[in-house]
């Protein structure tokens, strides 16, 4: 293979890799600073859930009563 042709295939492949790099360093920017409100998100929903279990339980437990 010639020598040029061969220095012009990776630096074209180092350019490749180059701009893969950019992009995932975007991607990972915008990940760290969405981070936080998907955590808080998750939290929400986490107690939104627990609340709307106890809430079944609770009823539940009433129906329960009354009926016995």
């Amino acid at each position: 293979m010639d020598a040029e042709i061969y220095l012009m295939m990776h630096r074209c492949r180092a350019r490749e890799l180059q701009h893969n790099v950019l992009r995932w360093r975007k991607a990972r920017d915008l990940s760290a600073r969405l981070e936080p409100v998907t955590v808080r998100l998750k939290a929400r929903l986490g107690w939104v859930l627990v609340e709307t279990g106890l809430r079944l339980v609770q009823r539940a437990s009433l129906n329960r009563h009354m009926a016995g």
